[in-house]
């Protein structure tokens, strides 16, 4: 075996540009597919962390909400079911929701809006961050605006805006609120549509007896199906058949808006069904990125099994002379194959220390999807940060580091192979 070292070693170094491009590809190779999976992870965490901040883990709200999203079907006993929900200790946190459609205007102009109640001691509204100009709300009677929409009614903070909508009861909704700031999110759509109000006073103004609904982030996020399911069990509650793992459906029944127990009046609906896309992406991440360093580990390798052919056709007549005083086959195979490992290895160290500082750059300055225009980057209904930046992992190190050794074991086989079945005589014979 120490002979086989010395002999790979040897041949390996007879051509040192050519070992040297074969180690910088597969290193590169490696380092492309290290940041690559550094960047889907942070991918992946900044998109469930922009779903979970607006819709949770969990999604609490009347069957008539599964039909069509309307302003009248509100969650029954809404505060106490609140206040049940929070207690438990699988709960992080609970956030109540109310949403209306208005009519707001300002001295000269007015406009359609989505007005949002925020509960000012439970909402961890990510909007609060965001306020370009003032203040967020600090209670009632004042309202904060996205810039699009303050921009439309030519109103700034300090000014006056009246709003006019119908109430859940029939009544005419009617109130004047004190711009206190605005909001740039990012997203046109959120910045020239919406306002937000303190809680109580929208469910009074818009006479509404209950949430629309409640999202739920929970101790544990894993578990949300298994939350759900637990909730099912209780009498006032159902879930959705992709929840409760229900398969034989009639024809035309959706998954994931159908509440299974008719009688129920509330429903219970993990982020997978509330936002099936984002599920589906969350279960194929992992195997999509191994996939894809798989292609890009194969294509470098591609360039060590042909450094490897060449080597062997180089020294057809070297390989006949050692098969014919000794050397038998499986040592050919053998020698072969240490070459290509010491390719790798080397490669390995390269390309770690290459990854991490490709890594790092994803991680720190990312990507701006918007192409230095600014604003939210949306992507399945969810509206995140443009800017995509990495996240660190053990596996997006370990997962590209075995495929290395996989991919370059596979190299070997065919130049291996090749060797090993030179015939001596024919072998000696071959031109230098």
């Amino acid at each position: 075996m120490t002979l086989l070292f010395k002999m790979a070693w040897r041949n390996l170094s007879r051509n040192p540009r050519r070992t040297l491009i074969t180690v910088s590809g597969l290193a590169l190779g490696l380092a492309l597919a290290i940041s690559t999976w550094v960047l889907f992870d942070g991918f992946l965490a900044t998109s469930m962390d922009a779903l979970i901040s607006s819709q949770g883990h969990v999604l609490v709200e009347h069957p008539g909400q599964l039909e069509q999203k309307n302003f009248y079907d509100t969650v029954p006993d809404s505060d106490a079911l609140l206040q049940e929900l929070e207690a438990d200790p699988r709960v992080e946190h609970a956030e109540p929701q109310v949403t209306a459609a208005a009519l707001l205007s300002g001295d000269a102009e007015a406009a359609g809006a989505t007005v949002l109640g925020v509960d000012l001691v439970r909402t961890r509204s990510r909007r609060s961050g965001q306020v370009a100009e003032g203040r967020w709300i600090g209670g009632s009677g004042e309202a904060v605006l996205g810039d699009g929409l303050a921009l439309r009614l030519q109103v700034a903070v300090g000014d006056e805006v009246t709003m006019m909508s119908q109430a859940a009861d029939g009544s005419l909704a009617n109130a004047v609120w004190i711009v206190v700031g605005l909001v740039n999110s990012g997203s046109d759509d959120i910045d020239r549509s919406t306002a937000w109000i303190e809680m109580t006073q929208a469910r009074g103004i818009f006479a509404l007896d209950g949430y629309h609904s409640i999202a739920l982030r929970l101790v544990d996020g894993g578990h949300a199906v298994a939350f759900v399911r637990d909730l099912d069990q209780q009498e006032r509650f159902t879930g959705v058949p992709s929840d409760l793992g229900l398969e034989d459906l009639a024809e035309g029944v959706d998954p994931y808006r159908t509440r299974v127990d008719a009688s129920a009046t509330t429903v219970a609906r993990s982020w997978k069904s509330v936002n099936p896309m984002m599920g589906d992406y969350a279960e194929v991440s992992e195997v999509w990125s191994l996939v894809t360093i798989f292609i890009v580990l194969a294509t470098a390798a591609m360039g060590a099994m042909n450094t490897m052919l060449m080597s062997v056709l180089e020294r057809t007549r070297e390989l006949g002379v050692l098969m014919a005083t000794g050397l038998r086959p499986p040592h050919v195979v053998g020698l072969i194959v240490l070459e290509n490992l010491a390719l790798s290895v080397w490669a390995l160290g390269l390309g770690l220390v290459l990854g991490a500082v490709l890594s790092w750059l994803t991680v720190e300055y990312g990507f701006d999807m918007s192409g230095g225009k600014g604003g939210e980057f949306a992507f399945s209904g969810v509206s995140m940060d443009p800017v995509l930046r990495g996240r660190w992992s053990v596996e997006a190190f370990a997962w590209p580091t075995v495929l290395l050794g996989v991919v370059t074991l596979g190299a070997s086989v065919l130049p291996a192979t090749r060797a090993a079945l030179l015939k001596p005589v024919d072998a000696m014979r071959a031109e230098r």
